[in-house]
């Protein structure tokens, strides 16, 4: 063999091997990234000899993979908030082996903690406080470290040039995380805990409160007390600081390893300059707690923590996150929530329902549509048969018992047009809605002038008649087309055939959704025909849709998107139609 050709072959195989060693590489990091992804979920072995064995394996892989571990691991610390206690177990068995690691993944954290409050990040910024506060259980972070930052937080309630909705961000994020170091700073440093809950005291007691009357869902204080947020969370530390810090929900792995973690070193958090306010920053919107049920309200089974326990709060943060991680998937988050962790020792269904009642009737506007609170309750009704219906039942009796104090603004979401219209002043008619029903141009007793007239009620009786695509265009073809000058031209499409089409077509399945898009979906042929790939005949549909639903505006955006998946209209055509000169006065609906 020439020494060129074995050249050559060396070279090509030594491409190969380093592609399967990439190949390798990326198996081994996805790998590992799964298993502390998944770390702490259902499996036959215990949560402790898990975590232990995926110290091990983590600690084997260090050398190779850590950048990739540091990375997943700062992840997971911010975007699953509720394993907070399982990785800071599993960063302070790494330290304990490894310190190096325990010092980069601090000074991570760190950074991390930083650019969260740089870019207005702050419910990042709050889990990583908490994930720094449980990692001083776990002997990673040094309690005088850890008080030193959060006195670097609670220093922004003595700036008088900044808004009060900025310090109440940092106070409420000192105060989120003491449900998980109270009990190690009252052990280790009492006097420095009371020091700075006499701070926090000191600048609850004079923030304003003007916010909290536009807030209340309810105008009574009967039978709950409406608390602003803050405070009532002060209340929730302040018993808990009653009850010697105990609490019984947060799960604390860290204490099996106990005398592995003892014997490790600590590490400090650099010293953190919190980034100045500027007037474009954006800060979480205050609001007041939603109470619905207490104790009596749950007659049988366990008892319903009371509202200023710390468990309410934990269980509610809980449970408010699931919903904001999968509200767009109204099964999983069901399920999620009824799979609640120690959903045996609390009333779980008076809790998710008064959560997503809190949701919904959340000031000065629900986060997501109502339709999504409606469809979870139901999805909650048929996987808990048995408790769930009698509980939201229960719920809509107390809300109705109730509804005389509650909020016009939630009041609204709660009913239907018909009843708001009953129970209004006469004078107050004029900020009734309208009534959400189709608007039928051909129906009007003067329609007989409008052109096309004649065919709309002509394709109305072909369509009744369950007549065929064939027959909808043999009716449509006989209609003139305004756009035709002279017998040599031949327009792209006619307006008036889309005209008359559209709005027969959706006033005759008005009747529901499920009409309406049984509809479209029967004449999807007639829709190619009339209106094809042509933008001007597509912004024609659509605008023939909003004339039909004006007044109803779920009913526009149900129609735009089942256009939309039936290729009927663009994305282009939606969004120059949306935008044009004549939507205007939709700009700001």
């Amino acid at each position: 063999m020439s020494r060129r050709k074995f050249d050559e072959m060396s070279d090509y195989d030594s491409g190969r091997d380093r592609k399967r060693r990439r190949t390798d590489a990326v198996e081994i990091e996805d790998r590992l990234e799964s298993l502390i992804i998944r770390v702490g979920e259902k499996s036959t072995s215990s949560l402790e000899s898990n975590l232990e064995g995926l110290a091990s394996v983590l600690e084997a892989d260090i050398n190779n993979y850590k950048s990739k571990i540091l990375k997943i691991l700062s992840d997971c610390a911010v975007k699953m908030p509720e394993k907070t206690t399982i990785y800071t177990t599993l960063v302070g068995l790494l330290n304990a082996k490894n310190y190096n690691f325990g010092g980069e993944f601090v000074d991570m954290m760190a950074r991390k903690l930083k650019e969260a409050l740089k870019a207005c990040m702050w419910k990042t910024a709050r889990y990583v406080l908490r994930f720094f506060s449980d990692l001083v259980n776990c002997h990673v972070i040094s309690t005088n470290s850890l008080l030193q930052l959060l006195h670097t937080f609670l220093d922004t309630a003595r700036d008088d040039n900044s808004p009060q909705v900025r310090s109440d961000t940092y106070v409420y994020a000192v105060l989120s995380c003491l449900p998980w170091v109270g009990r190690e700073l009252y052990e280790k440093k009492e006097q420095d805990l009371e020091r700075l809950l006499k701070h926090i005291e000191i600048y609850v007691r004079k923030r304003s409160r003007k916010h909290v009357p536009g807030l209340r869902v309810w105008r009574s204080d009967r039978p709950h007390p409406q608390e602003e947020y803050l405070d009532c969370l002060w209340a929730q530390i302040c018993k808990l600081r009653s009850d010697m810090w105990q609490e019984k929900h947060i799960a604390r792995p860290y204490v099996a390893f106990d005398s592995i973690l003892c014997e490790a070193l600590q590490h400090n958090i650099p010293p953190l300059t919190l980034p100045p306010h500027h007037a474009d920053n954006t800060y979480p919107f205050p609001w007041v707690v939603f109470r619905l049920f207490d104790y009596t309200d749950c007659p049988e089974g366990p008892v319903l923590p009371g509202a200023h326990s710390i468990e309410r709060y934990l269980i509610e943060e809980h449970l408010h996150n699931i919903i904001k991680e999968y509200h767009l998937e109204r099964k999983q988050c069901a399920a999620f929530l009824l799979d609640f962790p120690l959903k045996h020792k609390i009333p779980l269904e008076y809790m998710i329902v008064e959560v997503v009642l809190a949701e919904l009737f959340h000031l000065p506007g629900p986060r997501y549509i109502e339709i999504c609170y409606g469809s979870l309750l139901i999805e909650l009704c048929k996987l808990q048969p048995a408790t769930m219906p009698q509980v939201l039942a229960q719920a809509v009796e107390l809300l109705f018992d109730r509804i005389d104090t509650m909020n016009v603004c939630c009041f609204d979401r709660l009913s239907y047009r018909q009843r708001i219209a009953e129970v209004v002043p006469e004078q107050f008619d004029c900020f009734v809605p309208h009534k959400p029903e189709p608007i039928y141009k051909y129906a009007n007793a003067d329609a007989s002038d409008i052109p096309g007239a004649d065919a709309a009620h002509q394709l109305e009786n072909v369509i009744r008649a369950k007549g065929t695509g064939n027959e909808v265009l043999q009716v449509l073809n006989e209609l003139p087309n305004p756009l035709r000058e002279n017998d040599e031209t031949d327009p792209p499409y006619n307006p008036l055939q889309i005209q008359v089409f559209v709005q027969t077509l959706l006033h005759l399945g008005s009747k529901s959704f499920s009409h309406a898009f049984a509809g479209i979906s029967k004449f999807l042929k007639v829709f190619e025909s009339t209106v094809g790939s042509n933008e001007e005949a597509q912004i024609l549909v659509l605008r023939e849709m909003h004339e039909v639903w004006d007044h109803h505006q779920q009913m526009m955006v149900m129609l735009c998107d089942k256009f939309l998946r039936t290729q009927i209209v663009s994305c282009a055509s939606v969004a120059n139609w949306i935008f044009s000169k004549e939507m205007m006065p939709e700009f700001a609906k």
